[in-house]
């Protein structure tokens, strides 16, 4: 019997149902979490990393590399953490639990912590070889849900998300790839809308953007979560025999 593989179209159709469900809540908590980066750049401090001959620093380029990163990646995991909750409302029968629920049932600490790892190890792997780099952010993507739904380590967290990649990379990559592409077109259209606009403006205009996209990276992540442990469920139940009991997880979709 042919291997089930995880389905791009569904994972997409999935996303947008979630993302339009909960949008109001999933648009709040963005604005929140980005505002901080939105009010530096307002205040004159300017997150870029530029390499020119002369002028090239690594310091501050590693800097505002890293801080970049804390407020895409951390955002769109804050995001995840949220949207997990929301599918599991939607999918599963649950009850979307209250803002102080939210905040007590969440390992915050060990997600901040697989965060910083995540960034340093696809960091090192981008700049040093690339591939690496591809790699660690394909296979590693689902360590938030992993973290929040298993209540899993920093460890754990990453050889679960590499175990639910494995067998279906190429299609994790083409999701994370549709992602990137739709974060950096409507970059690049805003970018040449607002090409004579005051740098307010292009500052503010930025963080509208990513108030509405980083929702849709972080519903993504927790459905494509769900969608592979879905598969894998579905797999320990075919071959009983062979694959010995199904590990205790959380509930398929």
């Amino acid at each position: 019997m042919r291997e089930e593989r995880l389905s791009i179209a569904e994972v997409v159709r999935t996303t947008l149902l979630v993302w339009r469900a909960h949008a109001v809540q999933l648009w709040l908590l963005a604005a929140i979490v980005l505002a901080p980066l939105a009010l530096l750049e307002l205040g004159g401090y300017h997150f870029a990393v530029k390499i020119t001959s002369g002028k090239f620093d690594p310091a501050t380029a590693a800097v505002n590399l890293f801080v970049i990163l804390v407020f895409e990646i951390g955002s769109a995991e804050v995001e995840a953490v949220a949207a997990e909750k929301m599918v599991g409302t939607d999918l599963r029968g649950h009850r979307l639990p209250s803002f102080r629920e939210f905040l007590a049932e969440v390992p915050w600490g060990t997600l901040v912590l697989a965060t910083v790892a995540y960034e340093v190890l696809a960091i090192v792997g981008l700049l040093l070889f690339v591939v690496p780099g591809i790699l660690v952010v394909v296979f590693l993507t689902l360590y938030g849900p992993a973290i929040v739904v298993e209540k899993v380590g920093v460890r754990a967290a990453f050889r679960r998300s590499a175990q639910l990649v494995r067998g279906n990379f190429w299609r994790v990559f083409a999701l994370a790839a549709i992602a990137l592409l739709l974060g950096e077109g409507t970059g690049a259209l805003v970018e040449r809308l607002l090409h004579d606009a005051d740098r307010w403006v292009h500052v503010l205009a930025f963080y509208a953007v990513d108030v509405l996209l980083t929702p849709l990276q972080g519903v993504g992540i927790a459905v494509t979560y769900f969608a592979l442990v879905a598969l894998e469920r579905a797999r320990h139940d075919r071959e009983p025999d062979a694959t010995g009991p199904a590990e205790a997880g959380p509930e398929s979709l």
